[in-house]
């Protein structure tokens, strides 16, 4: 995939990208803010950005110099009939380059993409509840708050309280 837009382009991972990777993942809040998995040991961020390379459904969002900046995700929510048209938006912008208009620029070139090329009659976005800044996006990107479901943390047993946004052509 390659989408450009004006300041920002989504585009597949390239090895270039690894060092940005690393940085992603190895800052525990991107872990906590959007799930995105948390590595401190390069050998092991070096098998999951492979992994992320090869994955058909996750891009880097890169600058216009083409450095990455975050990572966007177009994921499947089921394979049954009801659920072939619709996706679920997943993403994380380096906390260097945040309330910048990437993260949103990113998401309204996926936004077009998924419902102009692809036919796609739902995006729907899950946040954790108290990450008002991603809460504020999607409300300006124009999602609705659906419902709220509690998930179990998978480091902690705790449960997560997630906000789901559902935004329809």
């Amino acid at each position: 995939m390659h989408l450009i837009g004006r300041n920002v382009s989504i585009r597949n991972f390239i090895d270039e990208d690894f060092p940005a990777f690393y940085r992603l993942v190895s800052d525990q809040e991107n872990h906590q803010r959007a799930g995105l998995e948390y590595v401190t040991d390069e050998k092991t961020a070096k098998k999951l950005f492979k992994k992320y390379q090869e994955l058909s459904n996750s891009y880097a969002i890169a600058l216009a110099n083409n450095s990455m900046a975050g990572i966007i995700e177009l994921n499947e929510r089921g394979l049954t009939a009801d659920l072939g048209k619709t996706r679920e938006i997943g993403f994380i912008v380096d906390r260097d380059f945040r309330r910048k208009g990437i993260g949103s620029e990113a998401i309204s070139l996926l936004i077009d993409y998924s419902f102009k090329e692809l036919g796609l009659i739902e995006l729907w976005a899950a946040v954790e509840t108290d990450n008002l800044p991603t809460k504020n996006l999607l409300n300006k990107l124009k999602f609705k708050f659906i419902y709220q479901v509690n998930q179990n943390s998978l480091l902690t047993d705790n449960q997560v309280p997630l906000d789901f946004y559902l935004l329809k052509p």
